[in-house]
């Protein structure tokens, strides 16, 4: 099982390290402040979404600092 793991998050390190700089700092960024517990299938699955053009994390982190400037604001 331990051994599953690892070869998971290097895996997702790989995958991670793949995508072009914009990308992959956006998934970073949005895996640190996301909330998902601390498993590799969490992480694949961001990636695969954005390699399947479902997700841009891009405009995902985008839309979260605009809510986060506009709640601000607000307080």
């Amino acid at each position: 099982m331990r051994e599953r793991q690892a070869k998971l998050w290097r895996k997702a390190r790989q995958a991670l390290r793949d995508l072009p700089t914009g990308p992959r700092a956006a998934i970073k960024r949005y895996w640190e402040i996301c909330g998902c517990p601390a498993d590799p299938v969490y992480l694949l699955t961001i990636i695969r979404e954005h390699r399947d053009g479902k997700v841009c994390y891009w405009h995902v982190m985008a839309e979260l600092r605009r809510l986060r400037l506009r709640f601000q604001k607000s307080s």
